[in-house]
């Protein structure tokens, strides 16, 4: 995995990166049964995002979690980086080489009770061979955010194609943006930014504006902070990031306008860890019940695994 990720700290900037006018983060009308997407609806934007999404929930519970499981019922490719929708109903993965990765999608009928995702299927977005890593996000359908040449872009999907724009880019040409994380509700967007330093940088708009200009929310020692990925909780409050050594730890914020770790010291999850391999955090239920990695703790290559909450 760390072999794999050092290639994003190292690939050119791809010339010709069209700077596109910013689209409204507003709900796509769009059928995403094209890409073999055909789920039902949206996430239900602000009860999801406030983290009881009308279900019973495990934010109560403590911090543990089982033995996070391989998702070999996607298929038999190498599916990593999982990003779950809030309410659980559909798994962003991605595969593929470095450099040609491809979006895929799997889904699961919870109201019939299913609790596994049945196989995956791909999404056609313009981005295969834009790389290293795409690490796709959504919280609607049809409305998909990636890395691609080192930028944070916003893919729209139609029964006729797509719609391409660029969300953010580098403020210098050494800079690189990556691994987008969106809220529940599709108004917070936090991507890592490697300029000056690793840090974490957020976005935000309301349901039918742009998104603002990117500011610093998550600050850490970087002899502390694995620097590749992490993941936010659909309320935007919670964060999960890998440590040097590979420990798992979360950090909490109380709004959406303050920084992570204000005055809050790093917790570390050791049962989400595997000693000696690469694991981090991409995803979690707005019910605080699932949480979905990365990792390559079986011996192999990376791949996607979930812990549900004990």
């Amino acid at each position: 995995m760390k072999q794999l990720a050092s290639m994003a700290f190292v690939l050119p900037l791809l010339a010709g990166a069209a700077c596109a006018a910013q689209l409204a983060p507003a709900q796509p009308g769009a059928d995403e049964s094209d890409a073999g997407d055909a789920a039902d609806g949206a996430v239900a934007g602000a009860d999801a995002a406030g983290g009881d999404a009308g279900v019973s929930g495990c934010h109560a519970r403590p911090m543990e979690w089982s033995t996070p499981r391989a998702l070999t019922e996607l298929g038999p490719d190498t599916y990593v980086h999982p990003f779950v929708r809030a309410d659980g109903t559909k798994l962003l993965i991605e595969t593929g080489d470095a450099g040609s990765r491809s979006v895929w999608v799997a889904t699961r009928d919870i109201e019939a009770g299913a609790t596994t995702f049945g196989a995956a299927v791909p999404i056609q977005l313009p981005v295969r061979g834009a790389g290293p890593f795409l690490f796709p996000a959504s919280a609607r359908d049809n409305e998909y955010f990636v890395s691609r040449n080192r930028e944070v872009w916003r893919e729209l999907t139609f029964s006729g194609g797509n719609a391409s724009s660029l969300v953010a880019a580098p403020s210098s040409d050494a800079g690189i943006l990556t691994a987008p994380t969106i809220s529940a509700d599709g108004t917070v967007l936090i991507f890592l930014s490697r300029e000056n330093g690793a840090r974490l940088r957020q976005l935000e708009a309301d349901t039918s504006g742009p998104f603002g200009a990117k500011r610093e929310v998550f600050v850490i020692n970087a002899t502390l902070w694995d620097d590749y990925a992490f993941a936010v909780s659909p309320d935007a409050l919670t964060l999960f990031f890998t440590g040097r050594n590979n420990e798992i730890y979360y950090v909490t914020r109380p709004s959406k306008d303050t920084a992570f770790g204000s005055g809050v010291a790093p917790t570390r999850v050791p049962s989400l860890e595997a000693a000696g391999f690469h694991t981090f955090v991409r995803s979690v239920t707005a019910d605080g019940c699932e949480i979905y990695l990365s990792s390559n703790r079986d011996g192999l290559v990376s791949r996607a695994y979930v812990a549900t909450r004990l």
